[in-house]
C-alpha cells in the first residue's frame, strides 16, 4: 500500500487523476480498490486525495504570489470555483482569507491553526 500512497502523492495534481485510474494500474476493480483504500488509510480515496490537494495549495498560498486559479490548476482542480469549493469544506474558510490570514505579521496564530486542521469530510481529520 506504500506503493499507492506513493503513487498518489506523485500524481494527485493531474486532473485526470481517479480512482478508475489508479485501480487500472493497479489490475483491481474500482469498487474492490477503493474498499482497500478505506481499510488500509482510514479515508475515501476522494478524502485523501483532496487532502494532498488542498496541502499543497495552502502551501503555495503561504509561499507563492500565484493566483488563486494558477494554483487551483496546479493542484489538479479544473476551475477555480471547484477548487474554492473543497478548499473551504477542509479548511473552513476561503484560499483568499486563508492566504490574508498567513500574510498577516508573518504567520500568524490563526493560520497556524488552520494548518494544522485539514478537516474534508465530516470533521475527519485527513492522516497526511
Amino acid at each position: 500500500m506504500n506503493e499507492i500512497r506513493n503513487y498518489m502523492e506523485q500524481h494527485y495534481a493531474d486532473s485526470d487523476f481517479s480512482l478508475t485510474r489508479l485501480s487500472e494500474l493497479l489490475g483491481l476493480k474500482p469498487k474492490y480498490a477503493s474498499q482497500l483504500f478505506k481499510e488500509t488509510f482510514g479515508v475515501t480515496f476522494l478524502e485523501y486525495t483532496a487532502g494532498l490537494r488542498v496541502e499543497e495549495a495552502k502551501r503555495r498560498l503561504r509561499h507563492t504570489d500565484e493566483t488563486v486559479h494558477e494554483i487551483a490548476l496546479a493542484v489538479g482542480y479544473l476551475t477555480p470555483i471547484s477548487f474554492g469549493r473543497m478548499f473551504k469544506r477542509c479548511t473552513g474558510i476561503t484560499p483568499g482569507e486563508y492566504r490574508r490570514a498567513c500574510r498577516m505579521g508573518g504567520k500568524s496564530a490563526e493560520a497556524d491553526a488552520i494548518t494544522i486542521s485539514t478537516e474534508c469530510k465530516n470533521g475527519d481529520i485527513l492522516p497526511l
